[in-house]
């Protein structure tokens, strides 16, 4: 009765380990509920699977369940090969392995007995799991305290545990696998979709089957290739004919080469794609034509499937070769400027050592002829000289940046033209005496006087030109200004020719066609002996364009020059408009007035110091802007007359500190005359000076009589 009821309780057992590995869909869960199962139906501690593997040569505890109070088998997790087979060796009772005690395995594995002991592991029942011959596994139970005889429930659950572990295992494998050839196809799809895309031809190629499908054909392989596919010819001779008939004859060998299934195979197995580009001879006219080789499947592998995409290639390769024409020319273009630029620092260096060479010797000269009152005004006579002269290069170097870098627009202002030009002509024309040349000016048809110009920049543009000429024109030559008002269609407008005209040493043909590029002089200073940096014409031609106008060079060597200008000025019609008028410069009316000067050097305080007490005026220091907002705001608004402000100081600019006198109190020193007074000369400086609140704007070096003349403005 016993044996019938402990068979019984067996196979409820069993049934129920069925039930838990079939109906359980998480693996962990199904075996660990086995597991727990076979251990209550023996009364044992634990019960654990180890399974074999064969790369590693270990038994390894893959599931395990372990009553309350124990612990994992972290310690013997895994059991070296040579040990389990020594062990299951001493205690194998067909297929089974039993252990009395934990001192029969003593002498067998210290580690194994150690773990015995430690967790009090007095018997050991276990069957092995065997595939084959080969033993996969092993299924074991500690300490078992009941039905220690019916060992057919540890066989039965261990081959069914194991082979549905192995089963799911397989199960996964496969589906991952399937999930990876769904992908690989996704993959493959969009390969050929995109080929499809960027080519105009396109085929899906079966390299074990020699098996060609067009997926898409432009016209042209259409029309000459579209009845031939339709007849299901195979890819080898398929590729051969396409090659003879359009490839160009000295690429053909090389084609059949790289388009064999053999070489396709070989060329791919490392890389995902080949390109090739040949020549094709379409309706005669050779044309660049390419062919894209593309792997579908596994990487590093050689392939069976590929698609292949053929595309003209010939608009590409051209604007490709005007690309590579471009940049060599923009090459040429940029060594051809720096050679120009390395030409004009070797010219400028020369020219700037030149007046500088002159200052310092002059200053000299006046030192050890100090006691001698005409040769020191002499000698000061021509510091002055070359001083102007080294401003002069300076502020055409400048120019001609600012120009370059877009920095430079054109103000037009209402003017009027005689007056304009005339002051222009009188001023150089004093030079030009001193020189004993004949000067003329001379105006024709002239209807429109008023009209809207930047005047500023127009002198700029004469000033060049009839400098020019007073350089290269001899002593008793003649230069002639001609301003004349040409006939006009368009309306509101006035158009002028303005003609320079000298008897110089005149150009050579061939420097007139280089005429207005930066850095070119006819012939260097050393030769003529007339100073400049060749920027003068460069900086004119490029202003005339930027008024609307038209600018010719007509010279002969020997005989002179001929310079026309032409623009067209929108007219003025408006008398009171003209802004052009002259302030007079007073000579009195400055004595005792107080001027706070803002100045971080000193020289150049001394300098200013010295011309303002030379017309009695009063002079207070400050050497940054921080010093005078405080100096100002100590004292009443009428307490000075005028601050003369540089711009650049170390503490505080000269904007900031105007903006801080300005706001202060309630706007209570708006009425004082701040005067920028400073060596950022550009247009852009002065518009900066007066948007921070400035009143005027005067650059260094200081022009004196222009000093005054803006002091006098602000008078009171």
């Amino acid at each position: 009765m016993k044996e019938y009821e402990a068979h019984r309780k067996g196979e409820d057992v069993l049934r129920k380990c069925i039930d838990a590995i079939y109906k359980e869909n998480d693996t962990y869960a199904a075996v660990d509920k086995v597991l727990s199962m076979v251990a209550k139906f023996y009364n044992a501690d634990r019960c654990y699977l180890y399974e074999y593997d064969e790369e590693d040569d270990v038994f390894k505890n893959t599931y395990e369940w372990f009553s309350q109070g124990l612990s994992s088998n972290n310690s013997i997790s895994q059991v070296k090969g040579h040990v389990f087979r020594d062990w299951v060796n001493s205690f194998d009772q067909d297929g089974e392995v039993y252990m009395e005690s934990p001192e029969a395995a003593k002498y067998l594995d210290t580690d194994l007995y150690s773990y015995f002991i430690q967790e009090n592991i007095q018997t050991l029942l276990g069957t092995l799991v065997r595939e084959g011959k080969s033993t996969v596994g092993f299924f074991g139970i500690d300490n078992p305290k009941k039905a220690f005889n019916d060992r057919f429930i540890l066989r039965s659950v261990s081959v069914l545990a194991y082979s549905e572990i192995v089963r799911r295992r397989r199960l996964k494998l496969q589906e991952k696998e399937a999930e990876k050839q769904k992908k690989q196809l996704e993959l493959d799809k969009s390969i050929i979709e995109v080929l499809a895309n960027e080519y105009a031809s396109a085929f899906y190629v079966d390299l074990d089957t020699d098996l060609i499908t067009p997926i898409r054909l432009d016209a042209s392989m259409e029309v000459r290739f579209g009845e031939f596919f339709k007849s299901k010819i195979g890819y080898s001779v398929a590729y051969r004919v396409y090659v003879s008939s359009v490839v160009h004859p000295d690429d053909q060998e090389e084609l059949f080469v790289a388009g064999e299934p053999s070489h396709v195979r070989e060329a791919l197995r490392d890389v995902p794609l080949l390109l090739r580009r040949y020549r094709c001879l379409i309706n005669g006219s050779e044309q660049i034509f390419e062919t894209k080789y593309v792997k579908v499947g596994k990487k590093n592998s050689r392939p069976n499937i590929i698609v292949i995409g053929i595309a003209n290639r010939e608009k590409e390769n051209r604007e490709e070769q005007n690309r590579q024409i471009e940049l060599k020319e923009a090459n040429k273009r940029a060594e051809a400027a720096n050679r120009a630029k390395s030409t004009f620092l070797f010219n400028v260096s020369h020219d700037i050592r030149t007046p500088m060479n002159a200052i310092i010797g002059y200053t000299n000269m006046v030192e050890e002829n100090i006691e001698d009152k005409e040769k020191r005004l002499e000698y000061l006579s021509k510091v002055k000289v070359a001083s102007r002269q080294l401003l002069g290069l300076v502020n055409d170097v400048l120019d001609m940046a600012r120009i370059e870098n877009g920095k430079v627009a054109i103000e037009e202002l209402p003017n009027d033209i005689v007056i304009c030009t005339n002051s222009t002509f009188q001023l150089l024309k004093q030079s030009g005496l001193g020189s004993k040349l004949n000067m003329f000016v001379e105006y024709k048809d002239i209807v429109h006087n008023r009209v809207y110009c930047d005047e500023l920049r127009l002198n700029r543009i004469f000033t060049n030109i009839i400098s020019n000429s007073l350089k290269y024109t001899k002593e008793g030559g003649e230069v002639h200004f001609i301003v004349e008002e040409m006939s006009q269609t368009r309306v509101g407008y006035a158009r002028y020719r303005f003609t320079v005209t000298d008897t110089g040493i005149g150009m050579s043909e061939h420097f007139v066609s280089h005429i207005f590029d930066s850095f070119t002089r006819e012939r260097s200073t050393t030769e003529t002996g007339v100073e400049g940096a060749g920027l003068g014409m460069a900086i004119t031609k490029e202003l005339v364009d930027m008024m609307g106008g038209t600018i010719d060079v007509q010279s002969e060597l020997g005989v002179g020059t001929i310079v026309t200008v032409r623009i067209d000025f929108r007219v003025s019609e408006s008398e009171k408009d003209v802004t052009n008028v002259a302030e007079p410069i007073l000579e009195s009316g400055l004595e005792y007035k107080r001027v706070l000067l803002v100045e971080d050097n000193e020289m150049n305080r001394e300098i200013a110091r010295n011309i303002l007490e030379s017309r009695d005026l009063i002079v207070e220091e400050a050497n940054d802007g921080s010093v005078a907002v405080e100096m100002v705001l100590q004292k009443e608004p009428e307490y000075y007359d005028y601050v003369l402000m540089d711009i650049q100081m170390p503490y505080m600019d000269g904007y900031k500190a105007t903006r801080t006198i300005r706001n202060y109190g309630a706007n209570k020193y708006d009425k004082l005359p701040i005067i920028a007074m400073t060596a950022n000369a550009f247009e852009e400086d002065k518009k900066k000076a007066l948007m921070a609140g400035m009143n005027a704007h005067l650059a260094k070096p200081i022009n004196v009589k222009e000093l005054f003349r803006v002091l006098q403005r602000f008078r009171n």
